[in-house]
């Protein structure tokens, strides 16, 4: 089964919800990023989200959080909706 591709653009979250960082972060200039790996369900929500790789330990929670608000568009393979495993997000960050 092909899975979609983040970085083509050919599956963008209809709902995205940008991480809350600290406010330490905040008053300075920033940039960081986060990869979670979700798992989509026949619904578009998320589940499992579990971070795969980030620059700073200290923004990962805010990046689980938002990946928890991700909504997609069901996935269709063969007229039917299908689940998606392991599909990496990168939330890039910066202030």
């Amino acid at each position: 089964m092909q899975t979609p591709d983040q970085n083509s653009g050919t599956y963008c979250p209809l709902v995205y919800v940008k991480p809350n960082v600290s406010l330490p972060f905040v008053y300075k200039p920033f940039s960081g990023f986060v990869i979670v790996k979700i798992k989509i369900n026949k619904n578009g929500a998320t589940e499992n989200q579990i971070v795969v790789e980030s620059t700073h330990r200290s923004i990962e929670r805010s990046a689980v959080r938002a990946a928890q608000k991700l909504k997609f568009r069901p996935y269709i393979v063969d007229e039917k909706v299908v689940e998606i495993q392991n599909y990496y997000f990168k939330f890039n960050i910066q202030y």
